[in-house]
């Protein structure tokens, strides 16, 4: 897929998860703005230095996959601004234009809000069942989970959710 991506030209590319560095070389002297997801000031100061054109820097906030420290969104956010030169995006969450304006005012160039838009009319893959889930849901409705086998994700709290927990607190390494 990444080399397509480069074959086709495309404008900007997200690098998450992992080692950024075989996908950013994969784009040296092309024309594509790389951006990479980070979860620590660390990384950004890494993706700066691989040539990262910009960082989209989570906090323990977002949804889905997160940093394996529990360094909130907002920060999170300055320091990484301190640390790099490149353009930093704030994601983690952020879910409407009092959250934008905080970001702004941290130093960020902007935003990135993934779960919020999962919940859109314009979303007609995701099922309307869990569209109402994130609608209704509230500061309690989510959940960490494979935080012990060092993949933390954020989900919403189901029965799915509660039988992981209960499988990692029943294994050793917990």
């Amino acid at each position: 897929m990444v080399q397509v991506a480069v074959d086709e030209k495309v404008p900007v590319i997200s690098v998450t998860g992992g080692n950024p560095k075989p996908v950013l070389e994969k784009f040296e002297g092309t024309d594509t703005k790389k951006l990479v997801l980070v979860a620590a000031k660390r990384q950004a100061e890494k993706a700066e230095e691989l040539g990262a054109d910009g960082v989209m820097v989570v906090g323990h906030e977002g949804g889905g996959h997160l940093g394996r420290d529990d360094i909130g969104t907002f920060v999170l956010t300055p320091e990484v601004v301190d640390s790099v030169k490149i353009p930093v995006i704030a994601s983690g969450g952020i879910s409407d234009g009092r959250g934008l304006m905080a970001a702004l005012a941290l130093g960020a160039e902007g935003i990135e809000m993934g779960t919020r838009f999962i919940a859109t009319k314009e979303c007609v893959h995701a099922n309307e069942v869990y569209k109402r889930n994130l609608i209704d849901a509230n500061e309690h409705s989510t959940v960490l989970i494979k935080r012990s086998i060092g993949t933390p994700a954020r989900a919403l709290k189901n029965i799915w959710t509660d039988q992981i927990l209960e499988l990692e607190e029943k294994r050793s390494w917990v």
